[in-house]
């Protein structure tokens, strides 16, 4: 015996009005692209948020300040991994990645800056390089 929630659905019922999502709700559901999925183009794209970060950062820093860095997206969370050459980089590109639509925060986790210049550069580096990652929300 087939319990009474399980039943056949056919093509007629997905054209109902009555079925759960009607044509008028499907619409609306998919007529805007969440910020963090918005391609280069306008177009969805599950890492459109990164895309549109690297273009960014591609246009402001010069080749070698960011030769070594990877930006990867989690949601409108920007994960910067890689090199940097020092804070101050780090500091522009933080300022750089917030100012993209759709960057809710910024995690750096894994990277590391590779040429100190001060005590506390080399405090950053240190705390960059371990598991702790350092959050700008």
């Amino acid at each position: 015996m087939v319990p009474e929630y399980q039943h056949a659905i056919d093509r007629h019922s997905l054209d109902h009005h009555s079925s759960p999502l009607s044509k008028v709700g499907q619409y609306l559901f998919f007529q805007t692209i969440p910020p963090e999925r918005v391609g280069l183009s306008g177009e969805y794209d599950h890492n459109g948020l990164s895309k549109r970060v690297e273009l960014s950062v591609n246009r402001q820093f010069q080749y070698d300040e960011i030769a070594k860095l990877r930006i990867r997206q989690r949601g409108g969370i920007i994960l910067l991994l890689g090199d940097i050459p020092n804070q101050s980089v780090l500091m522009r590109l933080v300022d750089v990645v917030m100012k993209v639509e759709g960057t809710t925060g910024i995690e750096v986790n894994g990277a590391s800056i590779v040429h100190p210049f001060s005590a506390a550069e080399s405090q950053l580096s240190a705390r960059v390089t371990t598991s702790n990652p350092i959050y700008a929300y």
